[in-house]
């Protein structure tokens, strides 16, 4: 089955409804951090180390015009 595909706008949205995103075919998982970081902070994770933190501006100009964008579990 083909996953859904769509742009960085709705991988946010996603992200802030507490969801798990990528880029298609990505090692790193991004997510809202929650706990004790800052909010609106995003954090990422590749599937061997632990989650990163990551603030918004340090996003790639090619990952946030990207429209290849998937959900992903935990």
């Amino acid at each position: 089955m083909k996953k859904e595909t769509f742009d960085f706008s709705e991988a946010l949205r996603r992200m802030k409804e507490g969801k798990n995103v990528r880029r298609k075919n990505s090692e790193y998982i991004f997510a809202i951090c929650g706990g004790g970081c800052f909010p609106q902070t995003i954090s990422y994770r590749t599937c061997v180390s632990n989650i990163l933190s990551l603030g918004v501006a340090a996003i790639p100009t090619e990952y946030i015009l990207a429209n290849d964008w998937e959900e992903v579990e935990g």
